[in-house]
């Protein structure tokens, strides 16, 4: 995946940036799907239709991989031109799609891209770190080697039920005994961007590329849930902070010693991260946001405007029908109160005839 220079998980709320500078119909876009095996899945597409933040990308391919799911939710990378002069910028699944025609709206600033083989996420995680100053590397891995150790018997130790696969020798447990204190960590929370291949996290001193480093990562599940790793640096750069605060440092290092069981851990507490990211991000959109969402704002303009002209148009005859009507209905209930009375009028004469005509019968 890309080398983010910041975290990059956002809010589906409105943006201001004209993607349209970057990206345009017709373009040959690549596309890095994450795959549930923490990997992407490396695709092309060509936008076929684009509106501000909305895309309607088709795929190139008809078969994808079984484990490849891109449904409402699903967040991959977008690709434009080589590694280190191209540019990335990710995008959310917001509509139904065939698995070749996907909808999507765009969620980041664009950055500048190079290719990783995880997939990365920002976060926070409960870690620590020392920086191996004056240690050879032969004397970095034993160190690595007897902490995971450590850490394995330490926790065979308090689930008697996950006995290790080989016992420790005297020597081995008289001296885990006597640095049980030494090798207790103190975990705190610090905002990382990690991936099953390395992280970046802000240091308040800066390192130097080939510089070691290990790592502590609590991980709830893991067993044990303290992760030993050791990492090399990469590239480190200063972050820019106010006049007299402490120096930071961006660092951006590769996991040079780890083991895969470990690693296999951190893929699933990245995949996990980023399922309830989403859901936090589906729980913003209430459902008629969500409609809408699945056209684009052409589609929903002219939608809007067909509505307005169609109320209009109903009115308008309802008003005629009601115009035409009226006095109609007020010329035929006039004169049937007209005949009304000649017919009350007539009936009086008519019943003096017959009383007249009664009493000469008499």
């Amino acid at each position: 995946m890309a080398g983010f220079q910041q975290p990059f998980w956002m809010t589906m709320e409105e943006t201001t940036i004209d993607y349209t500078q970057h990206f345009r119909v017709g373009m040959r876009v690549g596309i890095d799907i994450p795959l549930t095996s923490g990997q992407v899945f490396r695709e092309w597409g060509i936008i076929v239709e684009m509106d501000q933040d909305f895309f309607q990308i088709r795929l190139s391919r008809d078969v994808l991989p079984e484990e490849m799911r891109i449904e409402i939710g699903t967040i991959f990378l977008l690709v434009t031109g080589k590694e280190g002069t191209g540019l990335c910028c990710r995008g959310i699944v917001v509509g139904e799609n065939n698995r070749r025609l996907i909808p999507l709206r765009l969620i980041s600033e664009v950055l500048v891209y190079e290719r990783r083989d995880f997939y990365r996420i920002g976060t926070y995680l409960p870690m620590a770190f020392q920086i191996c100053r004056g240690m050879t590397g032969r004397e970095i891995r034993e160190r690595w080697q007897e902490t995971r150790l450590f850490r394995i018997w330490q926790w065979s130790e308090l689930n008697e039920a996950v006995p290790m696969m080989k016992p420790l020798t005297p020597d081995q447990r008289a001296r885990f005994e006597s640095s049980r204190d030494d090798l207790r960590v103190k975990f705190q929370p610090l905002a990382v961007n990690i991936s099953g291949g390395g992280i970046r996290l802000k240091l308040p001193q800066s390192c130097s590329p080939g510089d070691q480093i290990t790592l502590q990562f609590f991980i709830p599940f893991a067993k044990p849930n303290t992760l030993d790793v050791v990492g090399e640096v990469v590239w480190s750069t200063p972050v820019l902070t106010s006049p007299g605060g402490n120096p930071l440092h961006y660092v951006g290092m590769r996991f040079n010693r780890i083991d895969e069981r470990d690693r296999e851990c951190i893929i699933r507490f990245i995949s996990l991260e980023q399922l309830q990211q989403i859901q936090q991000q589906k729980g913003k959109l209430n459902g008629t946001h969500l409609e809408e969402t699945e056209m684009s704002g052409r589609e929903v303009t002219a939608l809007r405007r067909q509505r307005l002209i169609v109320t209009i148009i109903v009115t308008v005859v309802l008003a005629g029908l009601a115009l035409w009507l009226a006095p109609i209905l007020i010329d035929y209930y006039g004169h049937r109160s007209e005949r009304n009375e000649i017919e009350r009028t007539f009936e009086k004469g008519v019943e003096k005839y017959r009383k007249g005509s009664d009493r000469y019968a008499e």
